[in-house]
């Protein structure tokens, strides 16, 4: 199986949030997912709700976006 990409690059707020918390939800989705995205902003609000919600991940910065990967 392939790994989930949520691009939310180019996105303003809350738009990336709100994918990621689709993601989450997604009970297809059964293992870790990725989320693009290009901005600082939404990036941590991305990361705070998912400490909020005790969810594991880890933030990589690429050449021109940073690549949030959730443990779910």
């Amino acid at each position: 199986m392939s790994e989930m990409i949520v691009d939310a690059r180019g996105l303003e707020c809350p738009k990336p949030l709100i994918l990621t918390k689709k993601a989450l939800k997604n009970t297809e989705i059964t293992g870790d997912f990725v989320v693009l995205i290009d901005r600082e902003n939404p990036k941590e609000n991305i990361q705070r709700m998912l400490k909020d919600n005790k969810v594991a991940f880890e933030t990589t910065k690429e050449e021109e976006h940073y690549k949030i990967t959730v443990k779910k």
